[in-house]
Parts: structure tokens; sequence; C-alpha cells
């Protein structure tokens, strides 16, 4: 089987060899987290503990480290790297005796040959008062930053510049998803939002019942949104206009983002059961959901055939 002829099934065998390349770095991380990795063809990048480093998948080796000089703070959010650009904030470090509370930090890194990282700015802890825990997503020069702060910022990537702020109901733990100038939100404030990428005006609201702690997957095909809610539903609302199109239940939470496949919608609750729906109009596909041994909080991928 060539892996060049199934870039999804490549992209799963790298998410996979992530988890294990924590280990293998041997990071030391006096804090306890969970990974925040992301990959493309050739590399994984991984934020652990106190540090954010590059794998090379084919040679079975990390080739660059990078640790904040001196602060040394914990990292959850996954790098967002495009064009040779890592945008990433950390979980807050103590401001010490002299200076009560945390700081959290927005970093600009640049990645050189692929081999070595220098930093090009922070934002020295002046954006969020709160931790970071989604993906910033870049589009062009510009990065957009989900905040636990309840806000989303637009900032330039190469210098770390604010360009504008939103301020959300509550934290927002999800990456921000971009499509033809319109940014879509989540939050766990309940809420999910449709933004002017430009100006960060809103273009609609839509309240929920329930958090959401994964970014919605959008359907421009079908002109829909999906949103998995701890409301124990996976929400579709339309992405003009954020109108509620369908619902499709759950047994418990839906922690995560489904995965959307030639017309069809995985997704996964924590009581580790695991439904097929149809993406247009929420139908069942299986006659019963398949169970997993334990709660299911990633996302589910689908690749040739297997979930």
């Amino acid at each position: 089987m060539s892996l060049t002829k199934r870039p999804y099934f490549r992209l799963f065998l790298l998410l996979i060899l992530a988890s294990l390349v924590v280990t293998a770095c041997g990071t030391s991380a006096p804090n306890e987290s969970w990974p925040g990795m992301t990959a493309d063809d050739q590399f994984i990048y991984v934020a652990y503990g106190p540090a954010i480093f590059g794998y090379d998948v084919a040679n079975q080796q990390e080739v660059w480290r990078y640790s904040p000089a001196e602060t040394n703070p914990p990292f959850f959010a996954p790098p967002s790297v495009q064009d040779g650009r890592i945008i990433i904030g950390d979980y807050g470090i103590s401001g010490g005796f002299l200076s009560p509370g945390s700081a959290y930090t927005l970093y600009g890194l640049e990645i050189v040959d692929n081999r070595t990282v220098s930093e090009m700015w922070t934002d020295g802890g002046e954006l969020s008062t709160d931790r970071y825990v989604g993906e910033a997503t870049q589009v062009d020069d510009v990065a957009y930053v989900p905040t636990s702060d309840f806000a989303v910022l637009a900032v330039d990537a190469n210098t770390g510049q604010l360009i504008w702020r939103f301020e959300a109901a509550g934290a927002v733990w999800s990456q921000p998803i971009y499509n033809e100038g319109t940014l879509y939100v989540t939050s766990l404030g309940k809420s999910v939002y449709a933004l002017n990428a430009e100006t960060g005006d809103v273009l609609w609201q839509t309240p929920l019942v329930g958090a959401m702690s994964a970014a919605p997957v959008l359907n421009p095909d079908a002109g829909l949104l999906y949103a998995g809610n701890y409301d124990n539903k996976l929400h579709a609302l339309d992405m003009a206009t954020g109108k509620e199109k369908w619902v499709a239940e759950a047994a418990n939470w839906i922690w995560n983002a489904p995965a959307l496949d030639d017309g069809r919608l995985y997704y996964a609750d924590n009581d580790g059961f695991v439904y097929a729906v149809d993406a247009l109009d929420g139908s069942p596909i299986w006659e019963k959901p398949a169970q997993v041994a334990g709660p299911v909080q990633a996302s589910p991928v689908y690749a040739d055939g297997r979930l």
C-alpha cells in the first residue's frame, strides 16, 4: 500500500506516532499536562510540559526543541504551524511573591531549515489573563488565538501586535475555524459564534444548552456547521445564519469534534458510545451505536474505511 496515494491514512499514522513521541523525546515536566499535537506529511509538532519540539517521522528523531528561557511554563495547546511559523500560548506560571497571580504568554516562533527554532516575539503576558488551551488558526499573516480569558484574539503573526479582540460568553478552549472571511467559534459559555475575520464583529450568535470544548466542523457544500455539546447532543447549524437545522442524540457529553467523511458524521461521547449519522439531516446510519471501553474525549479520525 502506498502512503503517498493515501494522504489521510498517512496523516492518521502520523498522529498515532505522535502519541509515542512524548515518551521517546524524554521531556521531563514538573507538571501534569496532556500533549498538544499537530502534524504535516513530514513532521510532528508537540507541546508538552515546558517544551515544544519537532519530530522527523521518516528519520525517527527529534530535530529541534524550544523552551522559554528561565520561566519553563507548561504547554497544553497544540502548536499552530504555517509557513515555518509557530504560534502558541502557554498554560501560565506563577508571578512570584512580588507579583501575585499568574502570567500567560503568547509566542511567535520561526522554524529555520526544519532544524532550529528561534523566537520572533512574545506578548510578555499582556494579551490574556488566563490559560491558552486551544490551537490558534493562521490565515496569511494573521493568527486567531483562543483563550480561557473569554476571548478570541487576532494578532499579527509576524509581530504579535493585537489587531482585534472578541469577548465571548465563556472560555474558548477550541480552535477557531476559518472559511471565506468568517471565523466560527465555540465556547464553554454555551454559544456558537460567527465572526467577521477582518474586524472581529459578530455576524451571528447561537446560544445552546451546554458548553462546548471542541472546535466546530464545517461542511461548506451543505452550508452546515456541526458542534458537539455537553448537553448530550450534536448540533447542526446553518453556516450563514446560525439557525439550528437538526440535532443528533448521545448518551453523555460530547467532548470532541465529529469526523466528517463522504456525507457521514462520526461522533462519540463520554460513555464510550460511537455514532454515525447522515451529515445532511442527522438520521442514524448504524442500527445502534458502537461502544468502546471508557469515555471518548479525542475526536474520531476516519481513514480508509476505518474509524
